[in-house]
């Protein structure tokens, strides 16, 4: 088995677990906690968001270099990689430190100025932004060494971390809630044990694994230097990205009650839980293609690019597809509150869409980076954003939260539109209309072609349970007939099945 085959199976049952577990119990916290606190919860994650403008770009500098000097394999790129980690190392503990700190002493300028509360007392608030700042403070440096994981395509055990980092946060969270207290600073509270722990495992897992054990990482500034370039590009692409994801939670967290965010967030859960079908590819194929780009192999980097944007297709839209269709039965299943999805299916819908649209160009958004090109994906995102931060504004202030999710769709429709013909006039040239028709159209059809008579001909039973495996048939028939209309994945999926039957006859 390839690594890369291997990485996207193993990203793809740890982000499965961590998916699973980030739609059980947002449910559970929400009924626990109140919407008003859940909505504090929710602003967490903006804020995170927001706070990952110091990022610099160097994670993904870091992840792409790990992934190039591990083609290389001499002895000065094993001393550069171990360097490199030392060098990120140092930065990103002093700027998760000074920007927790930022935090904790603007947080009463935070809970007066910027949080609507109805109930809360704001010195609940208060306390809670602090706290917020302690988790990011410990929680940051587990980014950087999670990409040089991932660049040395370690992400079987990457994923092992994530997981039980995961599982210690949530299982943890729903028993402080359950036994010891249900306000949101004994929630936040347990989050800054879990982000200690988190980090700390990351970290030592990356120190053992990095070539040539006997040689000492040093602090070295020409390092950021040597790779400034790629890291300002990077940087002004997380920028722009930022504002981009967090208009519209910056909007309703501006224009309406913290409750109403609440809901958005329990929305944004759903819709934003793409990625963790997006994710998996992209975190397995990027380092590969970093390789292919450093070797020049040219037809092997072509046929990589085309398998995996038919593998992000069939994973992807046949979800997407069910989720729109279906929508209230999912939230139903999901929920058990005909409430709260009355609340909230129009706002998942419009965010499925554009999280849709947005995984499909995370892997033409890879080949960009691998060959070390930042400056289309900058141009593109500084222009959406002086178009679509107003649009979001307007959309929110006319119509409420679906207009400011709408703003998020019509943002990544133009990504596919416009950004894949720009880039392939200068990458993989000829390639852009395969892309379309093969890559995506296809699989789209196949998907459309089996969906579309369950919705309009399928009676959905009653009761949480049985709608639930319903709708894991509907999706599974779904996901069968998009692989079968993608012709790279088709291909592998008869090859491994001939190969199980040679095992099975022998």
């Amino acid at each position: 088995m390839s690594a890369v085959r291997r990485n996207i199976l193993a990203n793809y049952a740890g982000k499965g677990l961590l998916a699973a577990m980030a739609l059980f119990f947002p449910p559970f916290y929400l009924r626990l906690l109140g919407a008003e606190s859940y909505g504090l919860v929710g602003f967490f994650g903006t804020l995170t968001a927001v706070l990952n403008l110091f990022d610099f770009g160097l994670s993904m500098t870091l992840n792409r270099e790990m992934a190039r000097l591990s083609a290389e394999g001499t002895p000065e790129a094993s001393q550069e990689m171990r360097d490199l980690v030392r060098t990120h190392e140092g930065i990103f503990w002093s700027v998760g430190l000074g920007a927790g700190l930022v935090v904790f002493a603007l947080a009463p300028v935070i809970a007066h100025r910027w949080v609507h509360v109805r109930t809360l007392p704001v010195e609940t608030v208060t306390q809670a932004v602090r706290v917020m700042g302690l988790i990011f403070a410990l929680q940051w440096p587990g980014g950087l060494y999670n990409g040089g994981l991932l660049g040395l395509q370690q992400q079987v055990l990457s994923n092992v971390v994530q997981v039980a980092t995961s599982i210690t946060r949530l299982v943890g969270s729903a028993l402080i809630l359950w036994f010891v207290s249900r306000t949101v600073q004994g929630f936040l509270l347990w989050q800054v044990i879990t982000a200690s722990l988190g980090t700390l495992a990351c970290g030592a897992i990356l120190a053992r694994h990095l070539p040539a054990r006997d040689l000492r990482g040093r602090f070295r500034w020409d390092v950021v230097r040597k790779h400034w370039r790629f890291s300002a590009g990077m940087s002004g692409i997380s920028i722009m990205a930022i504002v981009l994801v967090q208009a519209d939670k910056l909007v309703v967290g501006k224009l309406f009650t913290l409750d109403q965010l609440g809901y958005y967030t329990l929305a944004g859960t759903v819709g934003n839980g793409l990625y963790y079908f997006i994710g998996p590819v992209f975190a397995a194929v990027f380092p590969r293609l970093c390789q292919l780009v450093t070797t020049g192999d040219e037809d092997a980097l072509r046929r990589l690019y085309h398998k995996s944007c038919q593998i992000m297709s069939v994973t992807v839209l046949p979800v997407t597809l069910v989720l729109v269709l279906f929508v209230r039965e999912v939230l139903f299943a999901w929920t058990g509150n005909p409430g709260t999805v009355e609340r909230i299916w129009r706002v998942v819908v419009a965010i499925a869409i554009g999280t849709s649209m947005s995984g499909l160009m995370n892997l033409p958004y890879a080949l960009q980076l691998a060959h070390g090109w930042t400056r289309l994906t900058f141009w593109t995102n500084l222009v959406a954003v002086l178009l679509i931060v107003p649009l979001v504004a307007t959309l929110g202030a006319r119509f409420g939260m679906v207009g400011a999710a709408a703003g998020w769709m019509v943002l990544n429709a133009g990504y596919v539109l416009v950004c894949i013909r720009l880039m392939h006039r200068r990458l993989l040239r000829g390639e852009m209309w395969r892309w379309y028709l093969v890559d995506v159209g296809m699989p789209l059809a196949g998907a459309l072609l089996v969906v579309a008579p369950f919705r309009y001909w399928l009676h959905v039973p009653a009761g949480r349970l049985p709608t639930l495996l319903t709708l894991v048939f509907v999706g599974a028939m779904t996901v069968v007939g998009a692989a079968l209309a993608a012709p790279a994945v088709r291909e592998m999926a008869f090859a491994a099945l001939s190969g199980w039957r040679r095992r099975v006859r022998a």
